[in-house]
């Protein structure tokens, strides 16, 4: 006794095996990479890197992967802040070839210059809509150089930047 004819059933096999190979696929997104050499007009692989994190981002479609490259990063309009408004996973820690992470080896640092952060101070990461799943990992937000450091009054030995002013001082010849 068969429950289908010999036609059907090789349709619904075939129909049920190109629904779970789609529902595979789209549970695991594309990777981009991003790196401070390449080029945010790239096509965000491991060879043609996007420069700009924020620019990955508004490439990335819900559940894709972004690979961040070793370096400094400032955010958009290098004013120190991005905004992740799908869930994603963002990872730092990739050598500048993607051949191998270590967080420690290859450092990924957010960090806004001083004089490009005093344009705005926006929030260093903005989260908004739906951001459930999103993971960010081996990334270093340090937001040291976005406040106004003296470079010659009151450092202390072994600080390299200098003493922090506090609002509304301002270093001479700084923001």
């Amino acid at each position: 006794m068969y429950f289908c004819s010999r036609k059907t059933c090789v349709f619904v096999v075939a129909s049920l095996f190109i629904f779970l190979v789609g529902t595979v696929l789209s549970a695991y997104g594309a990777t981009l990479h991003v790196s401070p050499e390449g080029k945010n007009t790239n096509a965000g692989t491991a060879d043609a890197p996007m420069k700009n994190i924020d620019k990955a981002i508004a490439k990335a479609k819900a559940g894709d992967t972004i690979l961040v490259a070793e370096g400094t990063y400032s955010g958009t309009f290098n004013i120190g802040y991005i905004v992740i408004d799908k869930p994603l996973t963002l990872q730092g820690g990739y050598s500048t070839d993607f051949s191998s992470r270590d967080i420690m080896a290859h450092p990924t640092i957010f960090q806004p210059d001083n004089k490009s952060g005093a344009k705005a101070r926006k929030a260093l990461l903005a989260l908004s809509g739906n951001i459930g799943g999103t993971v960010i990992d081996g990334i270093i937000f340090d937001m040291g150089k976005r406040n106004s450091y003296s470079p010659n009054e009151g450092k202390p030995e072994g600080v390299e930047t200098g003493m922090l002013l506090l609002p509304p001082e301002k270093a001479k010849g700084e923001n």
